[in-house]
């Protein structure tokens, strides 16, 4: 005969999976014991645009957790519907805060406040804002994670920003925060941009490149600095150019 478990297993499960990323809402959740072991199923939904193999790693995930952490489960079931809502929370790096009239910062990790907006897509309007000082503005590496995992304690469902390196992209990628590249100046005009759907959403970072080319000029210069053949030798104060031999002695 089949019988429910405890209370307190139904509430570990529930904990587990609304502590998931990915996971927008859940319902159904059953529960039945058969014996020695616990059998269970439950409804999550997650973001439409997800693809099929991120919805799967996120069912097992669920799974994994679930059957390991409450040790008598020995099967969990998982159905996976898209999740739809007309209120998207959105994150927007700001030099100053101005409301609506604020100026993105070029910068992502370093920018100096973020402007916090929720949109009803529905009714096409932003229904509520407010702003936040970056708590890791002044901070000297790592700025980008450091800010990102700021920004998903916010609890953001999407990004608009001009920049934002790799390690940022996906952290924010990596707790299903959309990421969009900004078409403006001002903050109102980048979220009617957003509302009529006119944004790019990123599919990779946009300082890889930016880096790359950063960290090649570096190594150029570190050449010419050791290797005086190859371009503008140095030498210590005070001493003069002579024949090449004297170089290194």
């Amino acid at each position: 005969m089949d019988i429910t478990p405890g209370k307190e297993i139904e509430e570990k499960v529930k904990e587990i999976i609304s502590s998931i990323a990915g996971v927008e809402e859940f319902e159904g959740l059953k529960l039945r014991r058969a014996g020695p072991f616990i059998f269970g199923e439950v409804k999550i939904k997650v973001r439409k645009h997800l693809d099929v193999k991120r919805a799967h790693e996120v069912s097992d995930l669920i799974e994994k957790r679930v059957t390991e952490e409450v040790k008598d489960i020995d099967s969990f079931l998982i159905h996976i519907e898209p999740y739809e809502t007309n209120l998207v929370k959105i994150a927007i790096p700001i030099k100053e805060d101005k409301g609506m009239s604020s100026e993105i910062d070029e910068r992502f990790g370093k920018a100096n406040k973020f402007f916090f907006g929720i949109v009803n897509k529905k009714r096409k309007e932003v229904e509520t804002f407010y702003v936040k000082e970056n708590p890791y503005k002044e901070k000297s590496s790592k700025a980008g994670l450091a800010t990102s995992n700021f920004l998903v304690k916010e609890k953001i469902d999407a990004l608009i920003t001009k920049r934002v390196g790799e390690i940022s992209f996906h952290t924010l990628r990596d707790n299903l925060i959309d990421i969009y590249e900004a078409s403006g100046e001002k903050v109102k005009d980048l979220l009617e941009d957003y509302i009529a759907g006119k944004l790019k959403r990123l599919e990779k970072p946009t300082k890889v490149c930016e880096e790359i080319e950063k960290a090649e000029r570096v190594e150029v210069k570190e050449e010419e600095r050791i290797f005086p053949g190859r371009g503008p030798p140095t030498y210590p104060r005070g001493r003069r150019r002579g024949p090449w031999w004297r170089i290194f002695k």
